[in-house]
């Protein structure tokens, strides 16, 4: 009788969710119930190896993430929304090929948010040395979106004198672990901008171009790890997206909008959570695990014991019908 119990109640659970997602997606509801099915199912394996299974301005972070599968080269260019700590998933493009996207790439990603959100929904967009260039910073400067780039130490920049010469040569005098920003606007790839930089511990040069003039620009740059945590997430430390075995494009761009929900549903719960019961902080001061992982391993410890947890599931599906329809003062922030 229990293991009867325990079927009709998972079934449940996957119905109460299929509803949900029927109020706020048009689709025809094979493929909502198929959404359904592969979000229950990711909380409960942990992994996409699918034969086991509005009104503030954004930060926003722009990086690609790939691996190879055999032979067969998987590999996405992403646009997140850098906040917390983290960075939630908000476009994304399936790239054909091998390595780093070309201008005309990334300039279609922009191109798609602005014509969602708009462009003055842009406060910065931050990136690593792979987004550079004369047409991308131009791109950037026409539509006025304000950027803080990390450049290679060999790309030539003007000194006051108006000769170019290459980055590194600017901060290799610095002592390491140190940086500055140099005196007025320099020309990097056909544009003024501002220049800062410094040397790493390791005795690698990190050199940022922005096309504003602040203090905080180291400080800005670094939030741009936040789209690295982002894709841990995605991969070894939550739904391990490397061990899906699909080749076709159109069913792994369908797989990580389905990985981009799932993840921020995890988040959610796991700031709901934190509320009502703070995370534990250890002897070296930092927490026990991350928000997302908190919301994670709670939505699969929720869905994995049905019999118990059931009044809990229709909580944490309550908490994802409220930031679904952006009801502000329902959606948990830290």
């Amino acid at each position: 009788m229990k293991a009867q119990a325990t079927g009709d109640y998972t079934v449940d659970h996957t119905t109460m969710l299929v509803n949900l997602l029927k109020l706020h997606f048009g689709w025809h509801l094979a493929r909502i119930k198929c959404l359904a099915y592969i979000i229950v199912a990711l909380f409960k394996i942990k992994t996409v190896n699918l034969t086991e299974v509005a009104y503030e301005t954004y930060t926003l972070s722009i990086d690609r993430t790939n691996w190879m599968l055999g032979c067969f080269n998987i590999n996405f260019l992403v646009l997140s929304v850098v906040h917390e700590g983290i960075a939630f998933p908000v476009l994304w493009l399936f790239l054909r090929k091998k390595g780093n996207a070309n201008t005309k790439e990334r300039m279609q990603l922009i191109d798609m948010f602005i014509q969602v959100f708009g462009v003055e929904k842009i406060d910065c967009l931050l990136g690593d040395r792979e987004f550079i260039g004369e047409t991308w910073f131009a791109y950037l400067n026409t539509h006025r979106i304000k950027f803080c780039l990390r450049i290679k130490s060999d790309m030539h920049l003007s000194r006051t004198n108006g000769i170019l010469a290459p980055a590194s040569h600017f901060f290799r005098s610095l002592p390491v672990g140190t940086y500055c920003s140099l005196v007025g606007p320099r020309l990097v790839c056909g544009q003024r901008l501002w220049v800062t930089g410094g040397r790493l511990p390791s005795g690698e040069y990190l050199i940022l171009v922005s096309n504003y003039s602040s203090d905080t620009v180291m400080d800005d740059y670094k939030r741009r790890w936040e789209i690295e945590v982002l894709f841990q997430c995605l991969k070894s430390r939550g739904f391990n997206f490397e061990e899906t075995h699909l080749k076709d494009e159109e069913r792994l761009k369908r797989l990580f909008s389905v990985l981009a929900l799932a993840f921020c549903w995890a988040y959610h719960v796991g700031a709901w959570r934190h509320v009502v019961k703070p995370i534990r902080i250890k002897k070296h001061e930092r927490p026990a695990r991350s928000i997302f992982r908190y919301g994670f391993d709670w939505i699969r410890h929720v869905v994995l014991n049905p019999d118990e947890k059931r009044e809990s599931f229709t909580h944490i599906l309550t908490l994802l019908w409220n930031a679904l329809t952006g009801l502000r003062c329902h959606v948990y922030q830290l």
